[in-house]
Formats: structure tokens, C-alpha cells, sequence
């Protein structure tokens, strides 16, 4: 007689396929969501799967919005002065990153409405940014200039 084995389904598998864009959820419900995890499931696999789920259910997997920058602060500097600067504008999350000239710099999510980042500032010029979500969604171009001494 055959031996027959019990094969454990991970009931999340048909949802959340390889390669599935980050899904948004806001900062609130992101906490949210870790706490009651962090109650309800036995180890931190189990957390992991079952907040992917979630947040598949409450975003059910559409684009979040475009980000739109309406201005920086400041929107300007001289050269050899670091200066950190504020990104104002709608519809950032955790994950979006702000971009210089096109490429992603280290971003520090505020809020919704606001993000920061320290730009390159070793030489004089205008510096062009912008937001990406994880989503490829990206923003309008704001320039913040890097002035000569």
C-alpha cells in the first residue's frame, strides 16, 4: 500500500507570486498591521506571509497615487555646505525615494506629504528632483540649485 504524506498548502502562495511590486499601505496602517501580526502569529515567517496578505486585501493591488512635488526647503545652497533638505508634495510612502539627476539618493520618509535627503553638493549647478515610488510612478522635477561661493 502506498505511503500517503501530508503536504502543507501555504494558503498565500496563488496571491503573492515572485517578483509582485510593493504594495502601499500608509504609515498608520503599516503599524497597525505589524501589531496585530505581532499578537496573532506564532513566529516572524508566519508575521511575514500573513501581513503581505493583508496589505495585498486592503490595496488590492492598484497603483498608489503620482507623486507630485510642489517645492523644497531650502531650494538652495553654496557649494561645500551640506544642508539637508525637506521634499513637500503629495503622495509618498514609505518607500518612495527621491531622486538627483535621476538617481536615487538615501531618502528619509517624514510623512505622506514630506521627505528628506542631503544632496551632493561638491559642485556648483542645478540638481533636478523628483520622487519614485516603488511602483515606477514618478513625480514632477523640482530644481534646487548649488551656487558657486
Amino acid at each position: 500500500m502506498p505511503t500517503i504524506t501530508s503536504v502543507r498548502l501555504d494558503p498565500f502562495r496563488p496571491v503573492l507570486k515572485a517578483g509582485t511590486p510593493s504594495l502601499r499601505v500608509t504609515a498608520e496602517q503599516d503599524l497597525y498591521i505589524r501589531e496585530i501580526l505581532d499578537i496573532c502569529c506564532s513566529d516572524s515567517a508566519s508575521a511575514k506571509k500573513a501581513y503581505a496578505a493583508i496589505e495585498y486585501v486592503l490595496t488590492n493591488n492598484t497603483p498608489g497615487p503620482v507623486p507630485a512635488l510642489t517645492s523644497l526647503t531650502p531650494a538652495t545652497t553654496v557649494v561645500a555646505v551640506p544642508v539637508p533638505v525637506v521634499v513637500a508634495g503629495t503622495g509618498f510612502f514609505v518607500d518612495s525615494v527621491v531622486q538627483v539627476n535621476g538617481v536615487a539618493v538615501p531618502t528619509t520618509f517624514v510623512s505622506d506629504t514630506e521627505l528628506g535627503f542631503s544632496p551632493d553638493v561638491s559642485v556648483a549647478g542645478t540638481l533636478a528632483v523628483t520622487v519614485l515610488n516603488t511602483d515606477l510612478q514618478v513625480s514632477n522635477s523640482v530644481n534646487f540649485d548649488v551656487t558657486a561661493v
